[in-house]
């Protein structure tokens, strides 16, 4: 019995020393989708030495992944510029500041980028299209492609821009590649679920959408999918669930605040709807979506004056459709303004 006893100390011990290899560990977790458990060990491995490069990358790999630009470029900014990985460190860093909308910030590591990494040319042609360039953008993604050629990400790029060019089948056969890999690129599966989508190919696309997520968990824009997927379905529980998940990632992304507020008005809770609009930032406040949906909100709440407003600002940016139409019409008539 006391052997026994004994044997069992030495094991509870062993179970609190802490990882042997918390790098090891931290990259084990990274490649299996454990962001989260990826960044408790790789702080582990920091502590013990604060000069590893390695576990530096890795904890920047994971806060992607997580949507914590803040936390990946303060560890991208220790990255010294004779350590061997500083090129890459450069393009990972305006990947992180662009993420986290720092554009004057991205603009300026972009210039000192030297572009002898795919990174490196995806930081920039995102750059070009966040300035609303993309014809500057898909230069660079002619001149990355020169260079590696077999890249996923840029592929994914090329399949994006043949699905705007209006070649449907081509962007699908241009995204096999990418979407073959493992583990799963999160663009690709990303890109290849919104064209399932558009096709009304649901399963498929949520196929797409859960590997995103088995690598990305935190991706917001994924977790909208879903929840689009489970609305479409009946099944309100699931959507919105779905939109907590996205809320709980980071901030209220815009996008999470429309379609969450999108749904409340189906569901006519009006107040909370409202609510949600109002966290918009008012650089989006005024975009037609936010707007239409404002005055809807207004029109079913018999608040006619400011439904027309809304909806005529509406009408006037987009041409409306019919419902937005009507619902004009109804509420200047109830105003009286409607000759």
């Amino acid at each position: 019995a006391v052997h026994f006893a004994l044997s069992i100390v030495h094991v509870l011990a062993s179970c609190f020393t802490g990882p042997i290899d918390p790098l090891a560990d931290a990259q084990e977790a990274l490649a299996n989708g454990e962001r989260r458990s990826a960044l408790y060990f790789v702080d582990q491995a920091i502590d013990s030495n604060p000069a590893d490069l390695l576990a530096r990358m890795v904890a920047c790999d994971a806060a992607l992944a997580l949507a914590n630009p803040d936390r990946a470029i303060s560890e991208y900014g220790r990255i010294a510029e004779s350590d061997s990985q500083y090129s890459l460190a450069r393009a990972k860093l305006a990947e992180a500041q662009l993420m986290g909308n720092y554009l004057v910030s991205a603009g300026k590591t972009i210039e000192t980028l030297t572009m002898d990494n795919p990174t490196a040319f995806i930081a920039a042609i995102g750059y070009q299209f966040a300035l609303g360039e993309p014809d500057a953008g898909y230069a660079l993604l002619d001149e990355g492609l020169k260079k590696y050629e077999n890249d996923p990400r840029l592929i994914t790029i090329d399949a994006e821009r043949l699905w705007t060019q209006g070649k449907a089948d081509a962007a699908f056969a241009r995204l096999e590649p990418a979407l073959a890999i493992e583990p799963p690129v999160a663009q690709a599966h990303l890109f290849a679920g919104q064209l399932e989508l558009t096709f009304r190919n649901a399963t498929a696309a949520q196929d797409h959408f859960e590997k995103v997520l088995s690598v990305r968990p935190m991706h917001q824009t994924a977790m909208l999918a879903m929840a689009a997927i489970a609305r479409d379905s009946g099944d309100t529980t699931a959507a919105g669930n779905w939109i907590d998940k996205a809320n709980d990632a980071g901030p209220y992304h815009t996008i999470v605040l429309l379609y969450a507020a999108k749904m409340d008005y189906d569901a006519d809770d009006l107040p909370r709807a409202f609510a949600l609009l109002e966290k918009a930032p008012p650089a989006f406040s005024g975009q037609p979506e936010f707007v239409r949906l404002r005055g809807l909100i207004d029109a079913r709440r018999d608040q006619h004056a400011m439904a027309a407003l809304s909806l005529g600002n509406y009408v006037d940016q987009t041409g409306g459709d019919v419902l937005t139409r009507q619902l004009l019409a109804r509420s200047l008539g109830e105003e009286g303004k409607l000759k």
